[in-house]
């Protein structure tokens, strides 16, 4: 876990307010060769994809059609439901 600040500002009335507020995000540790579950399935039908390549993007292969595609990684941390198989050390 990482805590963001987040600074606010608000004119009003030819003043400037500032606001100062604290946002916590979890990041998710995705591993090479990891088998996600999606919340959405994709267009073949399928919702498993393994993860090829992990970074500010993250390359995807459907299990169902074998179709390759890179997604924006907080885009896909929100979309994961489970993990079907995991190479993380910590849940070994």
């Amino acid at each position: 876990d990482f805590t963001i600040y987040l600074w606010h500002f608000l004119c009003y009335n030819d003043c400037v307010y500032i606001f100062f507020t604290e946002a916590v995000m979890k990041i998710i540790k995705l591993f090479v060769g990891d088998v996600v579950e999606m919340k959405k399935n994709h267009p073949c039908g399928s919702n498993q994809f393994k993860i090829m390549r992990v970074g500010s993007e993250v390359r995807v292969v459907c299990l169902g059609c074998s179709r390759d595609m890179t997604i924006d990684r907080i885009k896909f941390e929100k979309s994961i439901k489970k993990f079907i198989v995991s190479h993380n050390p910590e849940t070994v």
